[in-house]
């Protein structure tokens, strides 16, 4: 799953332009429930192996630090099942 993970991102990432600065990653999880037992960080692995594809497909450098903070995991709703990235570039001090 993982692979599939990676390579889905990949390819909708694809033809994005490089981000220039360093990003915060937010995963907004979605689910078809509402559950209040559900834990969003238990998609981590799910959205380290998309945001390696996004690495995969030009968007970031590299997904350290330096690169990359996040991502964060938020509950999004519910809806249909699915991880939204949100991805806002750090301002240089």
């Amino acid at each position: 799953m993982t692979k599939a993970w990676r390579e889905a991102a990949a390819l909708r990432a694809a033809g994005i332009p490089q981000f220039g600065r360093q990003v915060q990653i937010t995963a907004h999880i979605f689910k078809p429930i509402d559950t209040y037992k559900f834990d969003p960080n238990n998609l981590a692995d799910t959205t380290k192996a998309i945001v390696d594809g996004l690495v995969d497909a030009g968007l970031f450098v590299d997904d350290s630090r330096q690169y990359v903070i996040g991502p964060d995991h938020r509950w999004g709703g519910k809806g249909n099942p699915e991880i939204v990235l949100e991805i806002i570039e750090i301002k240089e001090t």
